[in-house]
């Protein structure tokens, strides 16, 4: 079990008429130290005790009084059955519950009750919404505390009982007939106490410091308060840690679809801009395919091809060539002379170049250049005379349209 942080020690006593009185010290560890946090006394009724005991902080509780018997033994082996006769003579170990000092004692002190009494007597603090996480019948823990004492007497008036203490610790007590007048003051680690408050602080020392508690004839009883406390506390961690993975879960989740929805808006946008760059598109491409259909419907496709090749060839002239005609799509050579005007077919593949050069190698270089023109996929001298090297060339070129 992990160790509290804070135990509340109640010294309660059971009156004559069934009350109860209460006094508590409340005890912290911080580190490895003890702090001491409050004290109270007076408390005649659970519910003046929940004001002094906040919610969750656990309870280890000292009863004494009606119905409780103390009695130092001559011997304990181990065996709680051969114990009772020098407790309670004819008792039956299934009724009571009897409770050993702590330590190996060869004759410890005895502190025992009903079963039946002490169930009640938890049930009021469980009803209550208290956490009972040990239980000790008399002052059977001041054995861990008196080694803390700056100053050891041989006798002690410790709130309602009388301590004799010798070398091994507690010795034997006994019920005081009336509580002392005057309450001592006692001191732990240069800290003043008053001697009434040591059956509270050992309760809160011992559950606080993961001391083993008294053992008892019937541990299952004694440590059901304490089992019950642990899986409160493993229910509530183990709550603590589900509510702040789920948290996590959900803002990771929350982070993921902001993030994602984010994206997807992006991606809806760019979506819709790009149907609508699609849109505009299919609309070019339709106005676009039917102007293409009217320009070729109309032939006006060749007259701007007719146009582009015209501007390509007369750009590329030399200076020293004069061009005389350019003659794109000439009528078909074999048709010419027997076809009429309305017959007259006319040759889209080719386009004829006339002209006139004073040298034949500049007109080499430039047939170089038509050629390179783009759509234009050969170029062939058809005619070229010249009188004399010194006398103008005249020359036909045919120039091949691609489709």
């Amino acid at each position: 079990m992990t160790r509290p942080d804070s135990v509340a020690g109640l010294d309660v006593k059971i009156l004559d008429d069934g009350k109860m009185l209460i006094s508590g010290v409340v005890l912290s560890r911080k580190k490895e130290s003890v702090t001491h946090d409050r004290s109270f006394s007076g408390i005649t009724s659970i519910e003046e005790l929940k004001q002094h005991v906040s919610p969750g902080l656990p309870v280890s509780i000292c009863l004494h009084g009606k119905g409780i018997m103390h009695k130092k033994v001559t011997a304990f082996e181990g065996d709680y059955v051969d114990l009772l006769p020098q407790i309670l003579p004819n008792a039956r170990l299934k009724d009571l519950l009897v409770q050993i000092q702590p330590g190996e004692r060869t004759a410890p002190c005895v502190s025992a009750t009903r079963k039946d009494q002490l169930e009640k007597w938890l049930h009021i603090f469980s009803e209550a919404g208290l956490d009972v996480v040990n239980v000790t019948l008399g002052p059977l823990l001041m054995d861990h505390v008196l080694p803390l004492l700056t100053v050891k007497e041989e006798e002690m008036h410790v709130g309602d009982f009388h301590l004799w203490i010798g070398k091994e610790g507690l010795e034997k007590f006994n019920v005081n007939g009336t509580s002392p007048t005057e309450d001592v003051a006692v001191e732990i680690d240069q800290k003043s106490w008053k001697a009434s408050e040591l059956i509270g602080f050992s309760q809160a020392f011992v559950s606080l410091a993961g001391i083993d508690p008294a053992p008892a004839s019937d541990d299952e009883l004694m440590k059901r308060g304490k089992v019950e406390y642990e899986q409160k506390v493993l229910f509530r961690k183990s709550g603590w840690m589900l509510l702040i993975f789920f948290f996590t879960m959900l803002l990771a989740n929350f982070l993921m679809y902001g993030h994602y929805e984010k994206e997807n808006q992006r991606l809806e946008e760019e979506i819709s801009i790009n149907g609508r760059k699609v849109d505009q598109v299919n609309e070019m491409q339709a106005l676009l395919d039917e102007q293409e259909h009217f320009l070729s419907n109309a032939g006006w496709n060749a007259s701007a091809q007719a146009s582009y090749f015209v501007n390509r060839v007369a750009s590329s002239v030399p200076e020293k060539v004069q061009l005389t005609m350019l003659h794109v799509y000439p009528p078909r050579k074999s048709e010419v002379a027997s076809a009429t005007k309305a017959d007259v077919q006319f040759d889209g593949q080719h386009m004829v170049i006339s002209g006139a050069t004073t040298n034949s190698l500049i007109l080499n270089d430039w047939i170089k250049v038509v050629k390179s023109v783009e759509g234009i996929t050969d170029v062939k001298i058809t005619d070229y005379h010249q009188k004399s090297n010194e006398s103008i060339g005249y020359f036909e070129l045919e120039a091949t349209l691609g489709k």
